[in-house]
């Protein structure tokens, strides 16, 4: 591994120890690993024909994170998935912190969002890296193992209901990949090459869903309105989301609303429009740009939805600008939203997190989970979120 990387070893880890430090038992147990031992890892499970389960995660801010980690991977009382998986070696990679994205992009294990739970088989290589290791193998040595070298049997994006029965039907044999396939050859339909495209999206496989994309295109019986959304979609799930590429995404974007120029005059496709553009500006240290277009969307309008999106935001991409005037946007949308001050509250709590304000912070979340009603269905999923973000919190003042 390159020296490069090492400094963000030491950051990695301590996250890693905080998220442990929430429940002593687990559906699962994960493997501890470092980017030096990875390989390692990987060739003792191939050496003991033993799957290898990654969650791509980040269960510290992530909603559908949180709720997967509580109600399936870290549950005790979880035994279906437990019994499942008691023979797999699972590490926990967290997606979006610096040194797991950095890990990812080095191990070319591409996610589209998370969590992403990829089932992978140590004793299948990935075809487009036969070679390298067919030539390690003649010279006698032992070649490095990547997670990415790895054959993805099956992955499963998001929290579904489901998530115990997808993972028991993927260890039996489905590949989401091939039925997609199989559904192409017998229907040629729209739906049928939009499943493929998601198949190949949620494994990872920018270049094979792009394909998939372009074949859409390629079809003569299509309305306007549907190549504009297949043109749209293509952009954000594999440019942006898959590939990661943001100069080539907002040049993309540019493109095609210059193209279809009446897109961005319905509320709901500006907000997309803006949320995008400002995602990979962000990433391209265009801040101002991408504040202007989030402001104009989110904040403008001046409705809860939209200041809790553009809230949202600002603590997922943490620029000081962002935060700062997100800070302001809250301040007044607690006294012009009272009705919602649960909602502001949790979005204050994780700006003052990003602040570096933990006592306020935990004040924040506190405040939000004693404003909501454990018995309203709703409330209830927002309360197992906020606790779970609070955990965390009350975690790193431990640590720290």
């Amino acid at each position: 591994m390159k020296n490069t990387f090492r400094p963000f070893v030491k950051l990695f880890i301590t996250i890693m120890m905080l998220n442990f430090a929430f429940s002593s038992q687990a559906a699962i147990d994960y493997t501890d690993w470092t980017p030096d031992s990875m390989s390692d890892l990987l060739h003792q499970a191939k050496d003991k024909k033993r799957k290898v389960l990654v969650v791509v995660t980040q269960p510290d801010w992530c909603p559908p994170c949180i709720r997967l980690e509580n109600r399936i991977i870290k549950n005790p009382d979880e035994t279906e998935f437990a019994n499942l998986a008691k023979n797999w070696m699972a590490f926990e990679i967290l997606g979006y912190d610096q040194a797991g994205a950095e890990f990812l992009a080095n191990q070319e294990l591409k996610f589209h969002g998370t969590p992403t739970v990829f089932l992978l088989d140590p004793s299948q290589l990935d075809t487009k890296n036969k070679a390298k290791h067919a030539r390690a193998k003649l010279k006698n040595k032992t070649s490095e193992l990547k997670l990415g070298d790895l054959k993805v049997m099956h992955s499963i994006a998001g929290d579904p209901d489901d998530f115990t029965a997808q993972f028991a039907k993927a260890i039996s044999g489905f590949d989401a990949i091939a039925e997609a396939q199989k559904m192409v050859r017998a229907e040629q339909t729209l739906e049928a090459y939009r499943a493929l495209a998601t198949a190949y999206v949620d494994q990872g496989k920018a270049k094979q869903a792009k394909r998939v994309y372009q074949s859409m295109l390629f079809r003569d019986d299509l309305l306007e309105e549907e190549i504009q959304d297949i043109k749209w979609e293509q952009i954000f799930q594999v440019t942006q989301r898959v590939v990661k590429d943001h100069a080539a995404t907002v040049k993309a974007i540019d493109k095609f609303v210059e193209q279809y120029p009446d897109f961005i005059k319905d509320k709901s496709n500006f907000e997309s429009y803006a949320y995008r553009r400002a995602w990979s500006l962000v990433e391209l240290d265009r801040v101002d740009e991408a504040n202007a277009v989030l402001k104009q969307a989110y904040v403008e309008p001046n409705d809860i939805e939209g200041l809790t999106t553009y809230l949202y935001f600002a603590f997922r991409n943490p620029k000081p600008e962002l935060l700062m005037d997100a800070k302001k946007v809250c301040d007044q949308a607690l006294k012009e939203f009272p009705e919602s001050e649960a909602r502001l509250k949790a979005a204050e709590g994780r700006l003052f997190r990003r602040l570096g304000n933990l006592e306020a912070a935990k004040a924040s979340f506190s405040r939000a989970i004693e404003l909501l009603d454990p018995e309203n269905e709703d409330d209830a999923t927002s309360i197992e979120v906020y606790q779970g973000q609070l955990e965390y919190i009350e975690a790193q003042m431990t640590k720290s």
